[in-house]
């Protein structure tokens, strides 16, 4: 706070001060005051209110400078009320009050959504788990009963489990970190139960696969298996024959990249793909994307630490990479 600003406040004091000082002079001359005698008055009554104002001036930017800094260290501000000091003035203890009702009313609400959230939370979970049962007995009847229809139905029945999917994992990637278990877990099988879930989409489209994945990771098995599903389904909705897995080891981690020969992604759509609802070129012209796989897939990365990057040349190839970082402790037991 500056020191002009602060005066700004007090021009009503300051002026009523300089009133005070007129009419003090004009009273002692009118019962016969010599000029000096009032001249040294006025400069004693200006010197102190100058202190005064220095002071005050002090006192308060102190206060604020150390309200600013309290508040921005602390990583939840709204509790910066429990840790400012008493208030000193009517003023200050009015505001304190307004301030604690205030943060009573947002705590309120914040705790009136979060358990509205939580208990959103759990009805999808519990939708997830129980629309499961009647997919899995329809799927067993399409198998039992082989038909070019019932092969339709199936197809059908496995783009609703891979939304059902969707569904539980979008539910579920907020508070990803406490469901997930790191473990060692080789590429190379997760790409296979990948594949073998995918099995009949990647038949029915007659894709070429090649996996060369021989490397170990330290990493959530369920979580990879998800977005590698994303990716193949991805591959196979826009138009690839081939999908190539491949991993190998760079300077601080692992990369995992799954390269398909389909239609690519135009330039300007690169940079957004990621983004929540974004179907950009090929979404328009398929009229099948629905923007939250790849949302999801770079959220559960993040949530995982890995890094996942896009490349894609439009008419020719789509290649994701997972990076996969290496600890220090990682590297000692490879030594």
């Amino acid at each position: 706070m500056k020191f002009i600003t602060y005066l700004k406040d007090k021009v009503l004091i300051i002026i009523v001060n300089i009133l005070m000082m007129v009419l003090l002079s004009l009273y002692l001359l009118a019962i016969g005051n010599n000029a000096s005698d009032i001249f040294l008055i006025i400069f004693v009554w200006i010197i102190m209110m100058i202190l005064s104002l220095f002071s005050q001036y002090y006192r308060r930017r102190k206060f604020l400078e150390q309200l600013l800094y309290t508040c921005e260290s602390l990583e939840e501000r709204y509790l910066i009320i429990e840790l400012i000091d008493k208030p000193q003035t009517v003023e200050d203890i009015i505001y304190q009050r307004v301030l604690r009702l205030s943060n009573k009313s947002m705590i309120e609400k914040i705790t009136r959504i979060q358990s509205e959230r939580k208990e959103y939370k759990e009805f999808v979970e519990q939708w997830v788990h129980e629309i499961k049962t009647p997919l899995a007995a329809m799927k067993l009847i399409c198998d039992n009963n082989k038909s070019s229809t019932s092969q339709k139905f199936l197809e059908e029945l496995e783009r609703m489990e891979d939304y059902v999917e969707q569904a539980l994992f979008y539910a579920r990637s907020e508070t990803a970190e406490k469901d997930y278990i790191v473990q060692e877990i080789c590429l190379e099988e997760v790409v296979a139960d990948a594949l073998r879930g995918n099995k009949r989409l990647l038949l029915n489209q007659q894709v070429s696969i090649t996996i060369d994945c021989p490397h170990l990771v330290f990493t959530d098995e369920k979580w990879i298996l998800f977005i590698l599903n994303q990716l193949i389904v991805n591959a196979v909705k826009y138009q690839a024959t081939s999908l190539q897995f491949n991993t190998k080891k760079i300077r601080n981690g692992i990369t995992l990249s799954v390269t398909d020969d389909g239609i690519g992604i135009s330039e300007e759509d690169i940079s957004r793909i990621f983004d929540k609802g974004f179907t950009g070129e090929n979404g328009r012209k398929f009229n099948k994307s629905t923007g939250i796989g790849l949302y999801l897939c770079k959220r559960l990365c993040e949530q995982l630490g890995l890094e996942i990057n896009v490349s894609s040349k439009k008419g020719d190839f789509t290649e994701v990479e997972l990076i996969f970082p290496i600890g220090d402790f990682m590297e000692m037991e490879e030594e």
